[in-house]
């Protein structure tokens, strides 16, 4: 009861945003999007054991690709190796795809009310929290397959365990997220820049050498 009690708005939150996307799922699905398909076939071999390959071949690729199944050069990895996770767990499909940014949706939601409280407080974050499960086009990514949602959580995660970072394990724990996003999104690295400065401007040059 007591855990029920210091929790209840996470808990809240949780039940919220799995009710809104399943809600979605069921009234406004209708495929995910196109290039997710991209991301899909990736994940498909990978799970199949031929590595992080694809048979979509881009004009600036034909330079680098030794024939049709080549190496995917398109995007960062790592939102096809999760989708590959879970292609293993309940076969190739849209589905699992789905699920994936689902998943990412409500932690996002879970994390941007935990954000909002600790710089704001309780409230703010709640409100957060409400109007990010209630924008449509966060509900639309969570069911679209693209990378939207997945990095919406990663680099959620970095700010916010930065936002903590106060001991060299916070910065370690920030570091991976950002390392993370990195592999999600390709134009990640311009955020670097920013976090830089933010640890230079709380911590000095002690909180750099720990990042």
């Amino acid at each position: 009861m007591r855990f029920l009690i210091k929790y209840k708005n996470i808990i809240f939150i949780l039940i919220a945003a799995a009710g809104i996307n399943l809600f979605s799922v069921l009234r406004n699905f209708d495929g995910i999007d196109s290039d997710a398909f991209l991301y899909s076939e990736v994940a498909r071999n990978i799970a199949r054991g031929r590595g992080i390959t694809t048979s979509v071949l881009y004009p600036y690729e034909m330079h680098f690709a030794k024939g049709l199944e080549h190496h995917y050069f398109g995007s960062s990895p790592l939102h096809p190796i999760l989708i590959s996770g879970l292609f293993k767990l309940f076969g190739a499909g849209e589905w699992p795809v789905v699920l994936l940014g689902s998943i990412f949706f409500i932690l996002v939601s879970v994390f941007i009310y935990c954000l909002g409280k600790e710089a704001f407080g309780e409230k703010t974050g709640l409100l957060a929290a409400l109007l990010l499960m209630t924008d449509t086009n966060m509900i639309r990514f969570s069911t679209s397959g693209m990378t939207e949602m997945t990095y919406a959580f990663l680099l959620l995660a970095c700010v916010y365990f930065l936002y903590k970072a106060v001991t060299v394990p916070s910065f370690l724990v920030s570091g991976l997220f950002f390392g993370l996003s990195q592999l999600t999104r390709q134009n990640h690295f311009i955020f670097l820049w920013v976090f830089l400065a933010y640890i230079f401007l709380l911590h000095g040059k002690r909180g750099l050498i720990y990042s």
